[in-house]
């Protein structure tokens, strides 16, 4: 699957559409009409991490890193 786009510290930029959303995921201009979905993300004890594209988690989720 090819990706499209740049991820920084300001957010996400999308150059399929040109929509560009904030690092949390939300939308600052479109066209797209929603924002990002957020997903759970497994770290085993190898420190491999897992992003779990079958389970949607809150925006506010986040994986603590030891």
């Amino acid at each position: 699957m090819a990706i499209h786009g740049s991820v920084d510290q300001s957010g996400v930029f999308c150059s399929c559409h040109g929509s560009r959303f904030t690092a949390n995921g939300d939308v600052q201009t479109g066209p797209a009409p929603d924002p990002l979905a957020h997903f759970q993300v497994d770290i085993d004890a190898t420190g491999e991490m897992t992003i779990r594209g079958d389970i949607e988690v809150s925006e506010n989720t986040r994986t603590p890193v030891t």
